[in-house]
């Protein structure tokens, strides 16, 4: 979900606003389990944030390879079914008769 400069990635908020124009905050910063590299804020004011996707091993390539994210709306953001977590059988049933 995006509200303005912060991102809520499983529902822990990550705010973004400190960071100006042309600056770039180091991965190390910023400790989130998804986070793929530095974030960046170009000097237009927009931030440029690369995240790990996790998906099951069977996902389909819409998840695999999903299309760039750009500039999305405040709200939340729609993501690509990733099969995540991996879905579990359903318990096998009996039909006893007594």
């Amino acid at each position: 979900m995006r509200q303005g400069d912060t991102l809520i990635i499983n529902d822990e908020p990550w705010d973004f606003s400190v960071i100006p124009p042309g600056a770039t905050l180091p991965r190390e910063h910023f400790d989130c389990p998804y986070a793929a590299g530095d974030v960046e804020r170009d000097t237009d004011g927009k931030l440029h944030i690369t995240l790990l996707f996790p998906h099951a091993s069977k996902a389909p390539d819409e998840a695999c390879f999903p299309d760039l994210i750009i500039d999305p709306a405040d709200g939340p953001i729609a993501l690509p079914d990733s099969m995540w977590p991996i879905p579990q059988p359903a318990p096998e049933t009996t039909n006893e008769q007594n």
